[in-house]
């Protein structure tokens, strides 16, 4: 099993929402009911999908150093031509991560805003 890393000191925000406003590009926790989970909290970036009736796919940051998390952030055009076919540039380090979700068994879904390397140096050029 991966190692857990937990990434609540960039969360500044979480928002209950529906599970029909979850969307493309979103980031998203939630509580993960099922009996085979491992991480029954995910932190999910949802990444477009095609075809996946009743499901999302994403990369749970959760198995993610923050580097990575970083990195993944940075990508431009991220897209999914099918399940097994992600065109992201660097996904060999994210390829561990990738994960798919039943949304049946999703609970308790948040938004979630998070803070970038990007937002950190801008805080500390304001000061």
């Amino acid at each position: 099993m991966p190692n857990k890393i937990n990434h609540n000191k960039r969360i500044i925000s979480e928002k209950i929402i529906p599970k029909k406003q979850i969307a493309n590009h979103d980031l998203i926790s939630f509580k993960y009911n099922t009996l085979d989970g491992y991480d029954k909290n995910p932190l999910v970036y949802v990444l477009p999908t095609k075809n996946l009736k009743g499901k999302i796919s994403g990369i749970n940051f959760n198995y993610l150093k923050e580097y990575v998390v970083q990195e993944l952030l940075k990508e431009n055009d991220i897209e999914i031509k099918n399940p097994s076919s992600v065109n992201l540039k660097k996904f060999n380090l994210y390829k561990n991560a990738f994960r798919t979700y039943k949304i049946d068994d999703m609970v308790s879904v948040k938004i979630v805003e998070y803070k970038t390397d990007k937002m950190l140096k801008e805080e500390r050029d304001e000061n």
